[in-house]
Parts: C-alpha cells; sequence; structure tokens
C-alpha cells in the first residue's frame, strides 16, 4: 500500500511543478504583454502631439495668409479664437465681423468708373443719340446730290425728320 501512496504523491509534486512553470510562463507572457502595451501607449502620445503641433502650425500658417491678403497686423492672430474653423474663408469672415475692434476697417467697394466720368458718359449718350453715323452721312450726301428734282429732295429730307 505504500507504493500507491508513493505514486500518489509524485504525481502531486508533478503537479506543483507545472503548475509552476505554468505561472512562470504566464508571468513572462503578462510581462510582455504590459511591456508591449506602454510602448503602445509611449507611441500614441508621441503621435498625439505630433499631430497637435502639425494643427497649430496649419493654424499659424492659414491665420498669417489670411492677415496679411488683408493687409493687417499678424499680432491680430493672438486674438482670433481656437474654435474658428481653419478656412481662409471663416478668418476673413471673423475679421470683417471684428476688425473694427482692432481698427481694420474693410475697404469700400468702388464701381470701375468714377461718378464724374459717369456723367460725362451720360452727356456723350445724350448728344449721340440723335446723330447720325458718318456711313449715314455719305449715304445721305449721295442721295442729295443725286436728286433728280426738288420733290425728290424734299421727300428725302422730310424722312430723315427735317422740317
Amino acid at each position: 500500500m505504500s507504493n500507491n501512496n508513493q505514486d500518489w504523491l509524485d504525481d502531486d509534486e508533478f503537479d506543483l511543478e507545472e503548475e509552476e512553470t505554468q505561472s512562470r510562463s504566464s508571468d513572462d507572457v503578462l510581462k510582455k504583454v504590459r511591456r508591449a502595451e506602454r510602448s503602445k501607449d509611449k507611441q500614441l502620445k508621441e503621435l498625439q502631439a505630433e499631430l497637435e503641433a502639425l494643427r497649430k502650425f496649419q493654424r499659424e500658417t492659414t491665420i498669417s495668409q489670411v492677415l496679411s491678403e488683408k493687409g493687417v497686423n499678424p499680432k491680430v492672430a493672438k486674438f482670433i479664437p481656437a474654435d474658428i474653423e481653419m478656412s481662409s474663408d471663416s478668418i476673413s469672415n471673423w475679421l470683417t465681423d471684428n476688425g473694427e475692434l482692432f481698427g481694420v476697417t474693410s475697404p469700400v467697394k468702388q464701381s470701375a468708373v468714377d461718378v464724374n466720368d459717369i456723367a460725362a458718359l451720360r452727356q456723350m449718350d445724350a448728344v449721340t443719340s440723335g446723330a447720325i453715323s458718318p456711313d449715314d452721312v455719305n449715304d445721305a450726301f449721295n442721295i442729295m446730290n443725286n436728286a433728280g428734282s426738288a420733290e425728290e429732295l424734299l421727300n428725302f429730307l422730310y424722312s430723315q425728320g427735317a422740317e
């Protein structure tokens, strides 16, 4: 009977050694997983920092371009809120809305033609609206010269508006 007990004890020792081996290997695997997770966390933080730096650079570049296009002092950039979309249109709209706070006035759109020029153009139009073109003058001269009678000449003159 003692042999049976010995076999049973040997089996327990083998099971304990196997459990210790499995425990050590699972601890090693767990350590590797934790190490990999820390590495991924570190990499994620680096990528997030890089993304933030790129966004900041893009914002500064876009704002400085719009301000220089509008002829505005670049120091105004620090007053532009961070929640504004970073497109030139949205920055231009913000500048139009808030520009007077910084002494920036939106340029008044001037017409392509000056007011005095418009008056002169109206005068020229009034003078030339009833005028005869040079081609018509040559035709009228030819008709008058070639009129065979006074009646033909008078009919022509009446057709041209002469009284």
